[in-house]
């Protein structure tokens, strides 16, 4: 029973030893490799979901890699940025707003992130979320992000 419990209890920490990718790691294989091939090779080696986590708790060297990766993105994968980084957004508001492409035309763009663009939200959540944000977004008193700030206002309100 002892050989089981110790056993029980290693499990975790031999897959947390488990070498994970870290945005500085993953920035160098874009530059060498191209973000499609990254992004692919992330999802064939089942790190994807650790990438989009780490986005989505608004780590903020994962959010910057943002742009890098987005290229390489396509379909669900380039939506579940989107998603994620709009996960980010009450939690880190500013790195998100320094990735936003403020020309709106690919999904980084505003109407992408900050239009809580969750795949069949509860209305409930959708109003919690739009006014945990709302205060997130007024605590950013950056002046350079101001243009990105009521861009992504706009969006989160429909606007």
């Amino acid at each position: 029973m002892l050989t089981l419990a110790v056993a029980v209890l290693a499990a975790p920490a031999a897959s947390a030893a488990r070498d994970l990718p870290n945005a500085g790691e993953i920035r160098a294989e874009i530059d060498r490799s191209g973000a499609q091939a990254v992004v692919q090779r992330l999802i064939d080696d089942s790190e994807w979901d650790i990438v989009q986590n780490a986005i989505m708790r608004g780590d903020g060297a994962w959010v910057a890699l943002a742009p890098a990766l987005a290229p390489g993105t396509d379909g669900g994968v380039s939506e579940g940025l989107g998603i994620g980084l709009a996960y980010a957004l009450p939690r880190n508001p500013e790195a998100v707003l320094r990735v936003l492409d403020l020309t709106d035309s690919t999904s980084l763009g505003p109407r992408h992130i900050c239009s809580a663009p969750f795949i069949e939200p509860s209305p409930a959540f959708l109003a919690q979320y739009r006014s945990v944000t709302r205060k997130a977004l007024a605590s950013v008193r950056d002046g350079d992000l101001a243009p990105a700030k009521s861009a992504c206002l706009r969006a989160l309100t429909g606007g």
